[in-house]
């Protein structure tokens, strides 16, 4: 991983978090209630449906199986490069013993 992008979810979700464990918590305590009972199998359904409606929606915009262009254009790259070229990476690490 870059050096640029450690941890750069880390402030998001520190905040997601408590966040979500209120709903969570509020959504616990509204179907606890009589009247939320009835709701149970409804919530359980779209709990259940929500990951497959988002596959569902979401594949073909993430489906990269015939995307080729990465592929090619380093294959080309590499083969006007010179013999034993060497390649530096952005953050190369120097390992010592």
């Amino acid at each position: 991983m870059a050096a640029d992008t450690d941890g750069f979810l880390l402030p998001v979700l520190v905040v997601l978090c408590p966040i979500v464990g209120i709903g969570i918590d509020t959504t616990w305590r509204a179907l606890r209630s009589s009247r939320g009972r009835a709701l149970v199998p409804a919530v359980a359904l779209l709990a259940a449906l929500s990951p497959v409606w988002l596959a569902a929606r979401n594949y073909r915009v993430n489906d990269h199986s015939r995307r080729h262009f990465e592929t090619w254009y380093l294959d080309a790259l590499f083969e006007r490069l010179p013999a034993k070229t060497l390649i530096v990476s952005e953050d190369y690490q120097l390992i010592s013993w």
